[in-house]
């Protein structure tokens, strides 16, 4: 069964991205005013999933896989190091073909292997959505490579070279067949 989103732009995205996130940063009390003002909203996003600050909801959304928070690369700016350069282009704030904007996250702790993740607004909310296709995680044990363990006693199976490499066309075509626009 498919998701819907209600188009929004990428202006109003960062808007109510921001006006979502703030209160919740806020009581974490662990950034002064000035600090909250130079966040950008992205960062913002990823110190809220770091600490579990964000809604119920997303947080929800992201509980099928597990996996860890502990490195949460959620602007361009933050993966220019990255071996891959793709990446660059689906983590932030994008928009896809069919008009979905979504703010792509690279997560993951330091033992996992980096998934793709992402935020979207359904046009009520914000929803959390781990794509599978292309993705980099265990689809049989529902973890992330490297947290196989933390579901079984059996010996983890060890990725190979392409099950750690995103395939980027074959995530946003994920993206776009479950998320559909209203």
């Amino acid at each position: 069964m498919a998701r819907l989103f209600t188009p929004i732009a990428e202006s109003d995205f960062r808007d109510r991205l921001r006006a979502a996130l703030l209160p919740p940063i806020v009581q974490l009390d662990e950034h002064d005013a000035d600090e909250l003002e130079e966040m950008t909203d992205e960062y913002m996003l990823g110190v809220a999933l770091t600490y579990g600050s964000t809604s119920a909801k997303i947080l929800g959304d992201f509980a099928k896989i597990d996996f860890d928070f502990e490195n949460c690369y959620t602007s361009k700016d933050e993966v220019e190091y990255y071996d891959d350069p793709e990446v660059g282009l689906f983590v932030g704030i994008n928009t896809l073909p069919n008009g979905l904007v979504y703010n792509g996250i690279l997560v993951g702790g330091d033992w996992e292997t980096p998934m793709f993740i992402i935020v979207y607004w359904s046009g009520k909310e914000f929803r959390g959505y781990i794509p599978e296709d292309g993705n980099t995680y265990n689809l049989v044990t529902k973890t992330a490579y490297g947290s196989e363990g933390n579901k079984t006693a059996n010996p983890v199976n060890v990725p190979t070279d392409q099950q750690r490499q995103f395939n980027y066309q074959a995530i946003i075509a994920d993206i776009q067949n479950r998320i559909q626009q209203k």
